[in-house]
């Protein structure tokens, strides 16, 4: 409802991620996960898309291979939290050259947003308008950095300390 059909870009987020070439690994990380669906919805969203260039394909398939791994933990699978989400935040959110911001991802954690970087990372692409958000291109992975309880369930000596207070 926020765009008339004159003004709503080229379709859907997943239709732009998954058309774009640059974009293949991370597009096929989103559809293993499911999250075609929800980048095709009506909820507005900023995608920061990692390039093929540092998101290879074997980088994609051991995320692949994680998330499958993972799959009865689907509430709470590390792929997803720790790298879709990190990657999306809900709502549009343009840049401008005034942009200095901090960013609520859908995970939870914050990012650092500039005219030039998110979380660190240089904006390829910005802006990049679509019916139900805005698609920015990234130079690399947006890094995730665990807090102190996520830490120690990565944590093989810890793991059972982080069972017990879950």
């Amino acid at each position: 409802d926020h765009y008339s059909e004159d003004t709503a870009g080229n379709g859907t987020l997943w239709e732009a991620v998954s058309v774009n070439g640059e974009l293949g690994n991370f597009a096929r990380v989103v559809k293993v996960c499911g999250y075609d669906r929800q980048l095709s919805g009506s909820q507005a969203y900023s995608v920061f898309a990692p390039v093929n260039a540092a998101f290879t394909e074997a980088d994609a398939d051991k995320l692949i291979r994680q998330y499958e791994d993972a799959k009865t933990r689907k509430d709470d699978n590390p792929v997803v939290r720790q790298f879709l989400q990190n990657h999306i935040a809900l709502y549009i959110h343009p840049v401008s050259e005034l942009t200095n911001d901090t960013l609520l991802m859908m995970n939870g954690k914050f990012q650092t947003f500039s005219p030039t970087a998110v979380g660190g990372r240089n904006l390829l692409s910005s802006n990049g308008k679509c019916s139900n958000g805005v698609l920015f291109t990234v130079e690399k992975p947006i890094d995730y950095f665990p807090n102190v309880l996520e830490y120690m369930g990565q944590d093989s000596q810890l793991d059972s300390v982080y069972r017990f207070i879950t």
